[in-house]
């Protein structure tokens, strides 16, 4: 964890300079939260941009491949259609390992979620402090009761990872130009950061939270932009 602080030392350092001074002119630790996670979300939109353009461009190359590869496999067998698919792949200057650009938007958010993670998740300011209906932003919000005796080991239901979840599918089902493999590879990861955020803070799932509801947002706005561009004048 040591060599993460240090590797990721210069985006904690502006993280908590804007979470400082949000809180500073806020008063509430809550809303610094919400302003920081939207302000790194603006930051990150170029970045963003460019890994949407390298996607497009990967799934646009991998659809005009598509049908010279199935000829192949029908054609041919064995290292005669291996070779008519590396013939398929030169012919577009592609090498499968290209794929991975697919995942581009996801190794962009890694470093800035392990520097919130770093950043919230200990942070001794939130211990103790209430924000709307989460009774304390240093602890998991526990928000959902279950109704068992005092006995059973889990007493409730932290309810900010599950919203963090429901926004992230409801994200890549909106999206508009996704195809079906990158929604599928979207739920994928963030049933993964669910599992990974749900025993968590409260600072940190709300930080993460926040973020989800940009990235929905955006999407929703992309969205309506596209059906007004295909209505006809």
């Amino acid at each position: 964890m040591q060599i993460l602080e240090i590797i990721l030392f210069p985006i904690i350092a502006v993280m908590d300079l804007v979470l400082t001074g949000a809180h500073a002119v806020t008063g509430s630790h809550g809303v610094a939260i919400i302003v920081l996670s939207f302000l790194v979300y603006i930051a990150l939109i170029p970045l963003r941009r460019i890994a949407t353009r390298i996607q497009r461009d990967e799934m646009e190359l991998q659809a005009r491949m598509a049908e010279p590869i199935r000829d192949a496999k029908a054609r041919y067998k064995g290292e005669a259609q291996f070779n008519e698919i590396e013939r398929i792949y030169k012919a577009h200057d592609y090498h499968p390992i290209k794929s991975v650009r697919t995942a581009l938007g996801l190794a962009i958010q890694i470093p800035v979620f392990l520097a919130a993670l770093l950043l919230l998740v200990d942070h001794p300011q939130m211990q103790g402090q209430p924000f709307v209906f989460i009774p304390d932003l240093g602890q998991p919000d526990q928000l959902i009761p279950l109704p068992f005796g005092a006995g059973f080991p889990v007493q409730a239901v932290n309810l900010l990872p599950l919203a963090m979840i429901a926004l992230s599918i409801a994200e890549s089902t909106v999206a508009p130009g996704l195809s079906f493999r990158m929604r599928v590879q979207a739920n994928i990861v963030g049933v993964v950061i669910l599992v990974l955020i749900y025993p968590l803070a409260a600072s940190m799932v709300l930080y993460w939270t926040c973020n989800n509801v940009w990235s929905l947002a955006a999407a929703l706005i992309r969205r309506a932009r596209g059906a007004r561009q295909d209505t006809p004048a």
